[in-house]
C-alpha cells in the first residue's frame, strides 16, 4: 500500500463511503445528522458528518493503518466546506465527499443541493492552488505527489438506476456503459 516514507497529506473524494460533513454546509435531505456518527465523537452526542456510527473506512485507514505503521498521519482529513478548512490545515489534506453524489452530475439532485462530480475536482484545484501560495511551487509539488488519494463513487449512480424501474435491459446497459466511459 505505501513505502515506509511518510504520508503528508489525504485527499478523498466520493460520497457517503468517505463523507465526514460537507453535507452539513448543503441544503439538501442528504445530511449526516444524529444518531450517525455518535460513537466518533466519545459519548459527546455530536453528529460527526459520517454516516456511520463512527468511523468510515477511511478514518480507520488514516489514524488506524498509517498511525499503526508510523508514517507520520495522525489526523482525520477535514471537510472541504467547513469554515475551518483554510490555511495550514490544507497542508494535511482535504476531504470533498459528499453523500449523495455520484459519477453523473445530476445523480443526487433528488435530496436537494449536492455536490455533483466536477465540484470536487474544482475545489481540489482550489486547494491545490492555495497549497502552492503556502509553501512554494516545488514544496507543493512533493507534498502532492506523496499524498494519499481515495476516491469512492458510483454507489448511488447505481441505487439510481435500480430505482428507474421503467428503464429497458438496453438502457440500463448503457447507463452503466457511460459511468465507466
Amino acid at each position: 500500500m505505501c513505502s515506509a516514507k511518510e504520508v503528508p497529506a489525504i485527499f478523498a473524494f466520493g460520497d457517503s463511503l468517505y463523507e465526514v460533513g460537507n453535507n452539513f454546509y448543503l441544503d439538501t435531505l442528504a445530511k449526516p445528522t444524529l444518531p450517525n456518527g455518535i460513537d466518533f465523537t466519545k459519548g459527546k452526542r455530536r453528529a460527526s458528518g459520517r454516516y456511520t456510527n463512527a468511523r468510515t473506512i477511511l478514518d480507520i485507514i488514516e489514524i488506524v493503518v498509517l498511525a499503526e505503521e508510523e508514517l507520520g498521519f495522525t489526523n482525520y482529513t477535514p471537510p472541504y466546506l467547513s469554515p475551518q478548512t483554510t490555511g495550514d490545515v490544507i497542508l494535511k489534506g482535504v476531504n470533498y465527499a459528499s453523500s449523495g453524489s455520484g459519477i453523473f452530475n445530476s445523480t443526487g439532485s433528488k435530496f436537494g443541493d449536492h455536490i455533483c462530480m466536477d465540484e470536487p475536482i474544482n475545489n481540489f484545484e482550489k486547494s491545490r492552488q492555495d497549497i502552492v501560495s503556502k509553501i512554494g511551487a516545488a514544496a507543493a509539488r512533493k507534498l502532492l505527489r506523496d499524498a494519499l488519494y481515495f476516491i469512492a463513487i458510483g454507489a448511488n449512480d447505481i441505487m439510481l438506476l435500480s430505482s428507474n424501474v421503467s428503464s429497458s435491459h438496453v438502457e440500463n446497459i448503457k447507463y452503466l456503459d457511460n459511468m465507466i466511459f
